[in-house]
């Protein structure tokens, strides 16, 4: 029996033969295989296999002023360009358990990202109303029909994969990008977020090294290497000044990053829960109590409030929470103690919250 080496995922046959082979559709196709499983690969094609499509590179289809090349067939029902771009694409053949309504944002310097949609015509109706803001990817989640959302950055979503480039997670996946010695597909990092400001845990897409020449010395040679991360974020190796460098995970660490992270998060407002599995399987869940069951929402309300002596005040405050007063009560309080003035009982007659305010969160409120 022949010997198999495997490299790189592939497979190195050292015999093979030629055959054809029908497709139960009826289709020939010309392969090699191993000469003493020619019978078997047959009898597979026949009754398992439909039919056989090499991908063809080829553009997406539509009215827009842009199309990239990919090897699915794609229709882009909108587009939007200027520094970047924004665009609705329905992929006719996406592969099993993909989705096929994508908008995709394109952001140069920023963070790129693509969501995925239930049906095409949501993905229109938000696009159509939101194509020229700024913040669609906080947006975009609490819109109907919204499922997904993978931000790519300096990776190439999966839907613009062209060739036998291959597909792992929600990218596509370039050759050259596996041979770095240190940071190898799939191995676990402890990175620095330079956008979160905290540690995280995140898995090595690869990474390239591009050379320079010195302007100044075109005899000097620059390498500057790239690492790519599984969220889409990239590591710029050129900044020798960096304090936080990607470090492998050391052994049982990854828990304890996570957990300071998602702490961190709790703190800051984006969260108001979080749980620490531990190595033993032991749990840890928090969460955080209110103080208080006032309102905390951005808003007009109307109070009757009374002051020490039994004086009476009634009307309207529009009210914006802030660290020193996160729901309506406190301001009301915090506002009369300034002024000297103690405050025996604050009623919320009515109230009017803004569409999209700002609510009390976390434990310190972010503006």
């Amino acid at each position: 029996m022949e010997e198999k080496i495997k490299t790189e995922g592939r497979v190195v046959f050292t015999s093979w033969t030629n055959i054809e082979v029908k497709t139960g559709e009826g289709q020939i196709v010309s392969l090699s295989c191993r000469p003493d499983e020619v019978e078997k690969v047959k009898e597979f094609f026949h009754s398992k296999v439909c039919n056989v499509i090499s991908p063809e590179t080829r553009k997406v289809k539509g009215e827009g002023g842009f199309h990239q090349y990919t090897r699915y067939d794609i229709n882009q029902h909108r587009y939007a360009g200027g520094r970047g771009y924004i665009e609705v694409l329905e992929i006719k053949n996406p592969p099993e358990n993909r989705c096929g309504f994508i908008i995709n944002e394109y952001k140069p310097y920023d963070r790129s990202f693509f969501t995925e949609w239930k049906k095409i015509e949501d993905a229109i109706t938000v696009f159509d109303s939101r194509w020229g803001s700024c913040d669609n990817d906080k947006t975009f989640p609490k819109m109907d029909g919204f499922k997904r959302l993978v931000y790519c950055n300096e990776l190439t979503p999966w839907f613009y994969a062209v060739g036998e480039e291959e597909i792992i997670g929600d990218y596509a996946f370039p050759q050259g990008l596996q041979d770095d010695l240190v940071y190898r597909v799939g191995k676990k990092f402890v990175v620095y977020d330079q956008v979160d400001k905290i540690s995280k845990i995140k898995s090595c897409m690869g990474a390239r090294v591009f050379l320079s020449k010195d302007a100044n010395n075109p005899h000097r040679i620059s390498h500057h290497r790239f690492v790519y991360w599984d969220d889409g974020s990239v590591y710029d190796g050129s900044y020798n000044y960096d304090k936080h460098p990607p470090r492998p995970v050391n052994e049982n660490e990854e828990w304890i990053t996570k957990a300071i992270g998602d702490f961190y998060r709790l703190l800051s407002g984006q969260k108001t829960s979080f749980s620490v599995k531990f190595t033993n399987g032991d749990e840890f869940a928090g969460k955080i109590k209110p103080a208080s069951k006032s309102p905390c929402a951005a808003g007009r309300y109307n109070l009757r409030v009374t002051i020490k002596g039994g004086e009476i005040l009634e009307g309207y405050v529009d009210f914006k929470p802030k660290p020193e007063a996160p729901d309506i009560v406190k301001a009301v309080v915090v506002n009369y103690e300034k002024k000297g003035i103690k405050v025996e009982k604050v009623e919320v007659t009515s109230g009017n919250v803004e569409r999209g305010g700002k609510k009390w969160a976390g434990v310190f409120y972010q503006p």
